[in-house]
């Protein structure tokens, strides 16, 4: 998943600057990134099967 947002980065020209992010707790973002001037945190999950629930509407 992290390889295809580098790809699409790199393919569009713009810099890797993709990042993981742990606190002195535990807690982490899978992928952090820049897009369109403001910074996204992305949780990244797998599983056997798709669930519909998981999508945000």
């Amino acid at each position: 998943m992290i390889l295809e947002f580098l790809k699409s980065r790199l393919n569009k020209g713009l810099l890797p600057n993709l990042y993981f992010w742990r606190d002195r707790t535990g807690h982490e973002i899978d992928l952090v990134g820049e897009w369109g001037g403001l910074i996204h945190a992305i949780e990244i999950k797998a599983g056997a099967t798709f669930q519909k629930i998981l999508l945000r509407t």
